[in-house]
């Protein structure tokens, strides 16, 4: 059986963001009226089943609050989204989370992950006129999708207790596997996945919020995989429930994880919305240094109030993983490509509580503000898709969808800001 490819083929042509097309553009979008009045006729509402809370194991993820419904009304909803082509997977019937998983009978051969960065897809064009009953549309398409792989390893009996949540297993064809069988009691499985990024294979590792029992794991993940970057989007407790086990040491400690030695450097910086730690990984006679990005605003059955904070803190995540990657890229000999070297690709780690939700959320607005420097076709629909195809039930409400959208609208928001800046700059050169 063939492997399955990561393969992201998009090679858009690159843009002027200086051009006064895209002047045009963003102030046609900036332009609109952003309320839920639709000039087209909304279709009845897709319905979506309610489920008694206890049959979620995974809990925050999987429930739209009152003040998810309410930044969802008031959110600029209609610019952002269109239909993608059509699906390789078509609709079948509703998951939830009660159901058995039974996915056995799928055949991996069979499984096609879709390149959602194809800039000649029609379904990209005019991505910002779609109204809110079409993003509601097609997030239930999303939601509702037929599933892309298999989970027996995550049903395996041996590895359940290494579940966080027993309803949120990860695919087979895109599992990280842990490659020293001595340090993992001689069982590679770990509740992680690979997920593709723009134009870069294997960019992230999304996983669960480590569990006291699957620390040394998730360390020797970061090892093997030589991440520096670990990107926390959850508490380590949200409305008294334990989301995420303490998995490192807190300033001036040093904490043992297994086989690994992890000590707090003591520099910490601290910002209103988020903090980064500084920790030492020590590993048979090696030392790493690992950059731990802990998001403080992302609310338990909710979004953030606002997406400039997230995208704030993906700055500065973007900002420190490149200059890694970068220190690991070697001097020697020819350049290996970066989608075939995955020691140089230095995964980022990306976690929530299932690391699925808001995981699968940072993901989708991370590869699509890379794909609006290159193209403003992009297709949010899609690399949503296509992230689900890779870490299953990833953006897992509606809100979730939309607070995406809204992010995107705020990059095109600086991009022109930033552009009105230039010219006024120019203006001002030109008159002196």
């Amino acid at each position: 059986m063939e492997n399955i490819s990561f393969e992201v083929p998009c090679v858009p042509t690159e843009i002027d963001f200086e051009n006064c097309d895209i002047r045009k553009f963003a102030e046609e979008i900036l332009a609109k009226k952003f309320d839920t009045d639709s000039s087209e006729e909304d279709e009845s509402p897709t319905y979506s089943p309610k489920r008694p809370r206890s049959w979620n194991d995974s809990g925050v993820e999987l429930a739209e609050s009152e003040n998810s419904a309410r930044q969802v009304s008031k959110s600029k909803s209609r610019l952002l989204a269109k239909l993608a082509a059509d699906s390789v997977h078509h609709n079948t019937n509703r998951f939830t989370s009660h159901d058995s998983y039974d996915s056995e009978d799928s055949d991996q051969s069979e499984l096609a992950l879709r390149a959602a960065h194809n800039r000649y897809n029609p379904g990209s064009k005019n991505w910002y006129k779609a109204s809110s009953g079409c993003l509601r549309r097609q997030y239930e398409e999303i939601r509702t999708a037929k599933l892309a792989g298999s989970f027996a390893s995550s049903r395996a009996r041996p590895n359940q207790v290494r579940n966080r949540y027993s309803d949120v297993p990860c695919f087979d064809h895109t599992r990280v596997r842990l490659e020293d069988s001595r340090l993992s009691d001689e069982n590679d499985y770990i509740n992680a996945s690979y997920c593709d990024g723009f134009e870069m294979k294997k960019k992230y590792i999304c996983t669960q919020g480590p569990k006291e029992n699957t620390i040394p794991h998730f360390w020797q993940m970061v090892w093997e995989s030589n991440s520096r970057v670990i990107v926390m989007t959850t508490k380590l407790f949200e409305n008294d429930k334990k989301k995420c086990d303490l998995y490192w040491p807190l300033e001036g400690e040093r904490k043992i994880a297994g086989a690994f030695l992890l000590t707090n450097v003591g520099e910490t910086v601290e910002e209103e919305h988020f903090t980064r730690t500084t920790i030492q990984i020590e590993f048979e006679c090696q030392t790493r240094t690992i950059f731990h990005f802990a998001f403080r605003k992302w609310p338990d059955f909710d979004v953030p109030e606002c997406p400039e904070m997230l995208l704030d803190f993906q700055d500065h995540v973007n900002e420190c993983h490149a200059e890694i990657r970068s220190q690991l890229i070697s001097p020697y000999g020819p350049p290996t490509p970066s989608d075939e070297d995955a020691f140089e690709i230095s995964p980022i780690v990306v976690h929530c509580s299932a690391g699925i939700g808001r995981t699968g959320s940072y993901l989708g607005i991370d590869i699509c503000r890379s794909w609006l420097e290159v193209d403003v076709e992009i297709d949010l629909f899609a690399t949503i898709k296509r992230i689900r195809d890779q870490r299953a039930f990833s953006v897992q409400t509606h809100a979730q969808y939309q607070f995406c959208l809204s992010a995107l609208i705020e990059i095109l928001r600086r991009k022109l800001r930033a552009l009105e800046e230039h010219q006024n700059e120019e203006m001002d050169s030109e008159e002196e």
